[in-house]
């Protein structure tokens, strides 16, 4: 019987260490994960600040090179023959 009562003992003390190692490292993850967040509020803060032309200037050139190459962006659609 005591044997099992010592056994608990230091099963419980164990359980404790790794417990306590746990807290240390969600504390850690909550320190590094609020950084970011923080991080992340203040790039947003300073791309809304950005006047809308810096953005939209790239616009045509995504459009234009978005376009099928092969002559297929007329626009003309229906000129193609379904059997």
């Amino acid at each position: 019987m005591v044997n099992f009562l010592d056994w608990n003992c230091d099963y419980v003390r164990s359980l404790e260490n790794r417990l306590t190692a746990m807290a240390a490292q969600a504390d850690q993850d909550r320190h590094s994960v609020g950084k970011r967040v923080d991080d992340l509020l203040e790039d947003s803060k300073k791309l809304l600040m950005l006047p809308f032309s810096t953005i939209a200037d790239g616009f045509p050139k995504l459009v234009r090179d978005n376009l099928p190459r092969s002559g297929e962006g007329s626009g003309n659609h229906r000129s193609r023959r379904r059997r």
